[in-house]
């Protein structure tokens, strides 16, 4: 007598799923691509159609180890820094905004203030650079003025 059964695996795990249920007994009969509309191509699980005979030697220790191997599940690897709850987003970008928000936007505020700061400074140094250069050129023409009529009146000129 035969006993049959369907698996299903990723198409990346084909090769080692079909060895592995070799070595309990099985062979593959036939396998196919199972169609689901909201899964894409690369992500849809291949079927394994595997049969094997029930009267085979050893057929009861295999399937009692069969039966082993199967109720034995891996568990997932826990993201770095999950809580485990998928509902929580991850500490990583709750961290991103926090450090985002004391740090880096109080850092641009200071420097587009600093730098308003530093451009009204260079425009007043500007200003007040004409205005002294104003007023030494204007002390200048005095003094200049001040020797001619110095001069002129025979006042010895200082």
């Amino acid at each position: 007598m035969r006993e049959s059964k369907t698996i299903y695996v990723a198409e990346k795990d084909f090769q080692r799923e079909t060895e592995i249920r070799k070595a309990f007994g099985w062979t593959l009969v036939d396998t196919y691509i199972t169609f689901d509309s909201n899964l894409p191509a690369e992500k849809r699980p291949t079927a394994l159609l595997l049969e094997r005979d029930t009267n085979a030697s050893g057929y009861a220790r295999l399937a009692e180890l069969e039966n082993q191997f199967d109720n034995l599940h891996v568990p997932e690897r826990p993201h770095r820094y999950s809580t485990g709850d998928p509902n929580e987003p991850e500490l990583n970008n709750i961290l991103l905004i926090v450090l985002f928000i004391l740090y880096i936007v109080p850092g641009v505020l200071y420097l587009i203030f600093h730098m308003h700061k530093k451009q009204k400074y260079a425009d007043e140094l500007k200003r007040t650079e004409a205005e002294i250069d104003d007023i030494l050129r204007q002390k200048q023409l005095i003094v200049v003025e001040a020797r001619k009529i110095s001069v002129l009146t025979n006042n010895t000129v200082v």
